[in-house]
């Protein structure tokens, strides 16, 4: 994997950020839980995939969304993903499926 001008510790902290929303919402599932992770090269880009399960038939909002009890201290890795996006020109997009969530992330690995 090929991460170029990305600083190494911004790249860490996205994937951290986003692997913990998964295991999230892998907890709540009873049955078939999953998470499957991504990452390769396109171009000038570095395309990160992160497929994971959730509970059948549900919604999830893709903002402060944590449902922990020290609510100070959690919530905030969806808004913190998309502004390490935003800095590497990059896109996001959430796609709910009937029982997953595929989270695509590309980051532009040169700057201009």
């Amino acid at each position: 994997m090929y991460y170029g001008d990305i600083e190494i510790n911004e790249l860490a902290l996205l994937i951290g950020l986003a692997l913990d929303n998964a295991i999230e919402a892998c907890e709540k599932v009873e049955e078939n839980r999953y998470i499957y992770f991504e990452a390769r090269n396109k171009k000038d880009y570095l395309v990160i995939h992160i497929t994971n399960s959730i509970i059948p038939h549900t919604k999830p909002r893709f903002y402060k969304t944590s449902k922990l009890v020290d609510k100070m201290n959690h919530g905030f890795g969806v808004e913190e993903i998309k502004d390490i996006v935003k800095r590497y020109d990059g896109d996001i997009q959430y796609d709910t499926k009937e029982d997953r969530v595929v989270l695509r992330i590309i980051l532009k690995t040169k700057k201009d």
